[in-house]
């Protein structure tokens, strides 16, 4: 039957290709990616950039129409790019909304080259504030699952991170009723999203929360990090909290002073942990970027402050190949870069941005060296999406800002993804409406650049030969679209209504249709389109005669 063919198949992709065999569900993008050797730039499958958030439901496996024909179709496609073209990563951008508030502030890349992001959502439980949520989406964004959590009045999550189980642990704050104290909040969902527990750490005296979670190779089990109001010298402090593998408190720390402080970021070194944040500088009586440094019991052994008499915050770190650290954040009014050693010393300093207003949320290192800082920069009284790269040394490599005109747009946190590209996580909010954010994933290449312009239309079955769209008429599943513009080529596949949504770069593109086989004539034999600037959509359609009177149409 179909699901022992299928079953035959996946056997025989894991044994060829080192495909995980355990995976629920078929990537038609990760497939011809195995088959090529690099993950592909051009195949996209068809998709609105716009995902309304539903109800959580399981990862379902649903049979296609003519499964046998699904793979040999795949097969020539992949047969065509690999003998015509390069293939690369390529760009996107999808909102995810449920007509409320909602925000990504973490994201990962799974094992199948998807993704998870996690935030927090005011639109998806009825009765509450707001909703600790995350979303599963394949490598071009699609949504797998998404899942609200939490049972009181407020939740968000603001860090996620992979467990051994291919579950995940989503760390943030909660607060049970509308007037009672937050506490740090910690949610173990299982690989499809569903709940399996939770944990609440903290006291009742004051507001706590969680910001960090990273997994702790030295004594197992995972260190947080937030800030609490509950325990300390005043304000809210500095928090750290130790847990086993189960959730189970093992030690907490407070660091800070009479003032208002809170832990950002913290990394595991050899002897201990590192860990960022803004603490008030008795010095300058201002906020200041905090470095602190504790051993595997969270026995503070030193600390440095940077920063001048502004409000400034320490917001990502990360431990470098050549064994220093870098530190992102925000100094006054702008993003911020720092490398130090180990022991806290300066090797140089850089702000990035324009000469507004410009933050520093995230940082990762590639392979090379280079980092990549992720955050917001103001353009034309509004923020946008902020990308940006130095080599080892600070110098600035490229930097670019993704976003709308009267929109904010902020990116939380970028991950680097399997194809050498970033994926970033963040919100969008209309200024002239304000009503209601939407979380948003930008997948970019490896110079941080996004396609933005959308090729829609629907492959169709021309009743009337007519050659246009007549409302009723039927469809066509799994048909590629291809788009070649001088420099690149694009394609994309139809869903199961007949509809494509190809995300193209600025420029002129032919733009055609790759018949299925003798069987079927398309009635346009191109469209040449142009895009001249970014964020437009171009809408062509393709109705197809069928050449043969098939009953079932199934040629």
């Amino acid at each position: 039957g179909k699901n022992a063919f299928k079953n035959r198949l996946s056997r025989k992709i894991s044994a060829r290709f080192g495909f995980f065999a355990g995976e629920k569900f078929f990537n038609k993008r990760h497939f011809l990616s195995l088959i090529a050797g690099d993950p592909c730039r051009t195949f996209v499958p068809s998709s609105n950039r716009y995902v309304k958030l539903s109800p959580m439901n399981e990862l379902k496996v649903i049979a296609a129409p003519r499964q046998k024909s699904l793979p040999k179709a795949l097969l020539l496609a992949v047969g065509f790019l690999i003998s015509t073209i390069q293939v690369f990563g390529q760009g996107w951008e999808k909102y995810y909304g449920t007509g409320a508030d909602d925000y990504f502030q973490a994201v990962i890349q799974t094992r199948d080259h998807g993704f998870v992001a996690a935030g927090y959502s005011q639109g998806g439980v009825p009765g509450t504030n707001s909703q600790m949520f995350a979303i599963r989406t394949d490598v071009d964004g699609s949504r797998i699952w998404e899942g609200y959590y939490g049972q009181g009045w407020s939740q968000q999550a603001n860090s996620i991170i992979e467990t051994a189980d291919k579950g995940f642990l989503l760390l943030g704050t909660m607060r049970n009723t509308q007037p009672s104290k937050s506490d740090v909040f910690l949610v173990k969902i299982d690989k499809k999203g569903k709940f399996q527990w939770s944990k609440q750490y903290g006291g009742i005296n004051g507001h706590d929360g969680g910001h960090r979670i990273i997994r702790t190779e030295n004594a197992g089990g995972y260190l947080l990090v937030g800030f609490t109001e509950s325990f300390g010298n005043g304000g809210n402090d500095i928090f750290l909290v130790k847990i086993d593998e189960q959730g189970n408190q093992q030690w907490s720390k407070t660091f800070g002073g009479a003032g208002d402080d809170a832990g950002k970021a913290a990394l595991e070194i050899s002897d201990g942990y590192l860990v960022t944040g803004s603490v008030e500088n008795p010095a300058t009586a201002s906020s200041d970027i905090y470095l602190l440094k504790v051993d595997f019991d969270g026995n503070e052994q030193w600390h440095k402050f940077f920063g001048f008499d502004g409000l400034d915050e320490g917001n990502d770190l990360e431990l470098l190949n050549d064994g220093n650290v870098a530190l992102a954040g925000i100094l006054e009014f702008d993003a911020f870069l720092l490398k130090a050693t180990l022991a806290g010393d300066t090797i140089w300093t850089k702000t990035l941005g324009n000469s507004l207003e410009d933050k520093g949320y995230d940082l990762l290192e590639k392979n090379n060296g280079d980092l990549v800082l992720t955050g917001s920069t103001d353009v034309n009284g509004s923020a946008n999406v902020l990308l940006a790269s130095t080599d080892a040394n600070g110098n600035l490599l490229w930097l670019t800002n993704h976003g709308r005109e009267l929109f904010i747009d902020e990116g939380h946190v970028t991950t680097p993804t399997i194809d050498g590209g970033f994926i970033t996580a963040g919100y969008t909010s209309n200024l002239l409406s304000g009503v209601g954010n939407d979380a948003v994933l930008t997948k970019t290449g490896a110079q941080g650049s996004i396609y933005s312009n959308h090729l829609q239309g629907k492959v169709i079955i021309d009743n009337d030969d007519q050659c246009d769209l007549d409302p009723g008429e039927p469809g066509l599943n799994d048909w590629i679209v291809k788009a070649t513009s001088p420099n690149d080529t694009f394609f994309g596949t139809t869903d199961t209504n007949g509809f494509f949504d190809i995300t193209l770069d600025s420029g002129t593109y032919n733009v055609t249709l790759l018949v299925k086989n003798e069987y079927w004539e398309s009635c346009v034999a191109g469209w040449n389109i142009t895009f001249t600037h970014a964020y437009d959509t171009i809408t062509r359609n393709f109705p197809v005669n069928a050449l043969v009177d098939c009953s079932l149409l199934d040629v």
